[in-house]
């Protein structure tokens, strides 16, 4: 068994890669700068997993069939698939920056689309395999505090959907994972110090992401929210009418 992890130097791919070594799957960590990975520490998790990084910027348009062609060497028998890269800038940075607004669009969904639709057509020649694709509730709908990093995750989320209608008559899954907020750097550095109002019970730690995402990809589910209380939130949030949904502040 292997994983193959885009953006390992997050820390829900970090974690997740964790879950993932202890239950034997091999790993290959990408990210902009593996040097703040400690392999050892998680061989020492791990057990018999052997753990590979490799050193790659997803922002650079030139990177995304190396980066596909390495993590497609890496696949072994029961290849799993994680892509966990993404950006999250202040809303008053990309709405008013077209170079800011291009990273977040490209980021959060050109470019991992890229690594994406490269990976998948070997799993599908294949005919196994499975692509956990970290989305977010942004993408549910735009909303005036994060409309472009949202709607970067709208495009990601309904790709992910297409892809698992199109791989699933070959038995390769995909399975889409939206959260909510996560108690993580970056989740910090974009609220700043509103980070510290949000009430507890919708921030989710790290280490329990990991734990879901890898319970919904063992369990072969199609899509997954984090924390749960986040699925009703959207909910509701969807079917708000426009002309109410306009004039609120969210």
């Amino acid at each position: 068994m292997s994983l193959a992890v885009l953006g390992a130097t997050s820390v829900i791919g970090l974690e997740t890669a964790k879950v993932f070594a202890r239950a034997g799957h091999d790993l290959l960590l990408v990210s902009r700068n593996t040097r703040g990975i400690d392999k050892n520490r998680i061989k020492k998790d791990a057990g018999l997993a052997l753990v590979s990084c490799v050193d790659a910027d997803i922002s650079i348009v030139e990177n995304i069939e190396p980066i596909a062609q390495k993590i497609i060497e890496s696949f072994d028998e029961d290849p799993y698939v994680l892509i966990a890269a993404g950006t999250l800038s202040d809303s008053s940075e990309t709405n008013s920056s077209v170079t800011d607004l291009l990273e977040v669009v490209d980021v959060n969904f050109r470019h991992v689309a890229g690594v994406i639709a490269r990976v998948s057509e070997e799993l599908e020649r294949r005919k196994r395999g499975c692509i956990i694709v970290l989305s977010s509730v942004a993408g549910d709908r735009g909303r005036q505090s994060n409309y472009v990093y949202g709607s970067a995750k709208a495009g990601l989320t309904t790709f992910a959907d297409g892809l698992r209608n199109h791989l699933f008559p070959v038995g390769v899954h995909v399975l889409t994972v939206k959260s909510g907020y996560v108690d993580t750097p970056m989740f910090r550095q974009a609220l700043g110090a509103r980070s510290d109002s949000v009430p507890k019970f919708l921030v989710s730690r790290p280490e329990k992401v990991a734990q879901i995402i890898f319970k919904a990809a063992s369990g072969r589910k199609n899509v997954v929210y984090i924390g749960w209380i986040w699925w009703l939130i959207m909910l509701v949030v969807r079917n708000i009418p426009d002309s109410v949904f306009k004039r609120l502040r969210l």
